[in-house]
């Protein structure tokens, strides 16, 4: 699927496509707000949970800029 594509579903189709063939990666915190990283095709993912309302409040394909929370947290080695 094309990223473009992917941007321009609904929230709940996103969902439902990160549920089915997405890899989870790994996780931050905010502070209200935790936001998985997933794989998807050849792209990642994220996915924001807001703590307040229990639910996830946006989907949207990740930058590289996005990407750099995630790196020191991540050790390749063990993937």
């Amino acid at each position: 699927m094309k990223v473009t594509y992917f941007d321009e579903l609904s929230l709940s189709k996103k969902a439902l496509i990160m549920r089915e063939f997405g890899v989870f990666i790994h996780s931050v915190e905010s502070q209200n707000h935790k936001i998985l990283l997933y794989a998807l095709d050849h792209y990642f993912v994220e996915a924001y949970y807001n703590f307040d309302s229990n639910e996830i409040e946006e989907i949207r394909v990740a930058d590289y800029v996005d990407l750099d929370k995630y790196l020191p947290q991540i050790c390749l080695w063990q993937m």
